[in-house]
């Protein structure tokens, strides 16, 4: 196994132990920034100072449509610019191509199989435990647990939980490795907690961001069902914290920064499966906040083979990804709609599956398309 991502035995977590930063800090910035009339008028920007005990508390107050910027407790970061002419996204814009096998394996994205788990994880099948995701409850770490058993019954050659601070529930990592360059990592996350409305504690998150777990496990299962291996090592990463200031990602790409470790590429899937009454099935990119080599060769893959997709640009912000982009690995992510956020349920506790507007044809799309990205670039061993 990588020693980059090596997990720990017998309790399966990650030897990943939180840490603060001692001694002098700056101050906790908290910015007013005023959006266009098409969203509401206030957003608040929790800065990058703030520290992950002061968080749950501060976001009890904050208004639902916060955003969250990453907290960095071991000072700022250098973003990634740019990518070299030899980085292997580069080499692949230059060579992509169809290939029909590819093809075969992006169609196996399934619309049954990712209603189960959507609605297990937000409540709303019969049997599911589940009133909340909120990433400070007790259920956040039933759910990881839970996912954690899906990804082993899917094969995953090293399934963990790593935890990082015990007021959240822990990260679930799923490792395929690589069998010619298992030191060259291909991250594919989502976020498994979620943030219900106001002073309310049902956090059913279907949406935001069970769309994205959804697709994680879908993955997954397409994996064990063809037997696939992959050139290089794919990652599938379910996330807590984010919606308190991603702080799951942060710890995870902190560390792979301090061991050196390689990623070719790291993919966030946040809210997939909205679809604006009368508008066509989409699939958008960030305007900011990503590495544009990556994000170019995605929109080609995503028009490749998901042709019934309109593929745009997205001003919605913040999610796992940047975490890592801020680390200097390249990233991207994949959201629901070109435009601003249009889901009325966005961090409500209405965000629920049965609703006017969630899509699962939309779901099935968003979840084919970063299929097909992650596929390509860890380069499953496919015949032409």
């Amino acid at each position: 196994m990588d020693s980059q991502l090596e997990f720990a035995d017998g309790n399966n977590a990650a030897q990943l132990p939180y840490t603060v930063a001692r001694g002098r800090r700056k101050f906790c910035r908290i910015t007013t920034v005023d959006l266009p009339s098409t969203q509401p008028n206030y957003r608040v920007l929790v800065g990058s100072n703030c520290e992950a005990e002061e968080m749950p508390y501060l976001m009890d107050a904050l208004p639902s449509n916060t955003e969250i910027l990453p907290v960095r407790t071991q000072g700022f970061v250098s973003p990634l610019v740019g990518l070299p002419s030899n980085h292997p996204i580069v080499v692949k814009s230059k060579t992509l191509k169809y290939n029909k096998y590819l093809q075969a394996l992006v169609d196996q994205v399934d619309v049954k199989t990712l209603e189960k788990d959507v609605t297990w994880l937000s409540g709303e099948a019969p049997g599911s435990p589940f009133t909340t995701r909120s990433s400070t409850s007790k259920q956040s770490h039933q759910v990881a647990a839970w996912l954690q058993s899906q990804f082993q019954s899917y094969g995953g050659h090293n399934v963990a939980l790593m935890p990082y601070n015990s007021r959240y529930g822990p990260n679930v990592i799923c490792i395929f490795k690589g069998t010619e360059h298992p030191d060259q990592h291909v991250i594919v996350g989502a976020h498994h907690d979620d943030r219900g409305s106001f002073l309310n504690t049902r956090a059913p998150g279907a949406d935001d961001d069970g769309s994205g777990t959804s697709m994680l496990l879908q993955i997954a299962r397409i994996i064990k069902a063809n037997n696939l291996k992959f050139r290089r090592t794919l990652v599938l990463a379910a996330f807590s914290g984010e919606e308190q200031g991603l702080f799951g990602s942060a710890a995870l790409a902190k560390r792979l920064k301090e061991v050196g470790a390689t990623i070719i590429m790291m993919i966030q899937g946040d809210m997939l499966a909205y679809r604006k009454p009368g508008e066509v099935i989409q699939v958008a990119f960030p305007s900011r906040y990503h590495t544009q080599e990556v994000t170019s060769l995605l929109r080609n893959v995503t028009a490749l083979y998901v042709s019934n997709a309109v593929v745009g640009t997205t001003g919605a912000c913040c999610s796992d990804h940047q975490s890592f982009w801020e680390n200097g690995f390249p990233a991207t992510a994949f959201f629901e709609r070109n435009g601003p956020i249009a889901d009325p349920k966005y961090h409500n506790s209405g965000d629920l599956v049965y609703r006017q507007g969630y899509d699962f044809e939309q779901l099935r799309a968003s979840a084919k398309a970063m299929l097909a990205s992650a596929f390509e670039v860890a380069e499953v061993q496919v015949y032409a």
